[in-house]
């Protein structure tokens, strides 16, 4: 059985999230043995033209900041992020309110998984859907899922991990791609 460290019996470790911090949300890990969740250091996201090919961008960071720890891996000093590429015909960031977006499988191109998953190593992050709830300015409230090999057991002797990343993203270079 592959496991990142010698796993301890799993027990739910509750930290006290900050009192007076702001942070852009949180990045949830639903595992087979409980929930993780890190407070979001950064949430951004931006879109690009290659040639023909329109994508929109999501990244999320954390800086390791656990407000609810498992015991398995409370030693991986883990700083989790993740990111998604969207691939869409047109864009228009004033209609994204309301906007679902599902996404899997593979870049045509480059043949790299459409979302990734950093914990203590790379891995894909499929069957994402990112949801755009909300918009302040050029700041849109995201909650976004996804699943993944467990980040302890990455041999898939335990059930998948659902992520779940809620936050404010802030969209970077936005005017550039409103209509006029």
């Amino acid at each position: 059985m592959a496991k990142r460290k010698k796993a301890a019996k799993s027990k739910r470790k509750k930290a006290a999230k900050p009192k007076g911090k702001q942070h852009t949300g949180l990045f949830i890990l639903h595992r087979f043995c409980g929930d993780e969740a890190f407070v979001i250091s950064e949430a951004k996201m931006f879109a690009f033209r290659k040639d023909k090919d329109l994508q929109l961008w999501f990244e999320a960071n954390t800086d390791g900041e656990c407000v609810q720890q498992l015991e398995d891996t409370s030693e991986l000093y883990a700083k989790p992020k993740a990111d998604v590429r969207i691939h869409l015909k047109q864009f228009d960031p004033e209609q994204l309110v309301g906007q679902k977006f599902k996404v899997t499988g593979y870049d045509k191109d480059t043949r790299d998984p459409l979302g990734m998953i950093y914990y203590v190593e790379h891995d894909e992050l499929m069957e994402n859907v990112v949801e755009v709830l909300g918009r302040e300015g050029n700041v849109f409230e995201v909650r976004w899922t996804g699943i993944t090999t467990d980040v302890n057991y990455y041999d898939g002797s335990k059930p998948k991990t659902q992520i779940e990343i809620v936050g404010r993203f802030t969209f970077r270079e936005m005017e550039k791609w409103k209509t006029a």
